[in-house]
């Protein structure tokens, strides 16, 4: 679960998927990712990520975030995020 869709969050939840074969999910606060780009740019991210199996929820508002320790690791247990 990658919270934000900047440059960042789009690296790591692609990084996620590619090496780790994770399933990622991007959640971003906004209506589309990387807003300070065109809409056309956006729209073309937004479209190569999801070929590649990443999952976009966008206009998400993020309710409650906790982090646990499994098994020595850390963990995000619960991220609910809601379209408004």
């Amino acid at each position: 679960m990658i919270v934000g869709g900047s440059y960042i969050g789009l690296e790591f939840a692609q990084m996620y998927r590619r090496f780790r074969q994770a399933k990622s999910t991007i959640v971003e606060k906004g209506p589309r990712l990387i807003q300070r780009e065109d809409e056309d740019v956006s729209a073309a991210a937004r479209d190569i990520l999801e070929r590649e199996g990443v999952r976009i929820r966008l206009d998400a508002e993020c309710i409650r975030f906790e982090i646990a320790v499994i098994r020595s690791r850390s963990a995000c247990t619960a991220l609910q995020a809601i379209r408004r």
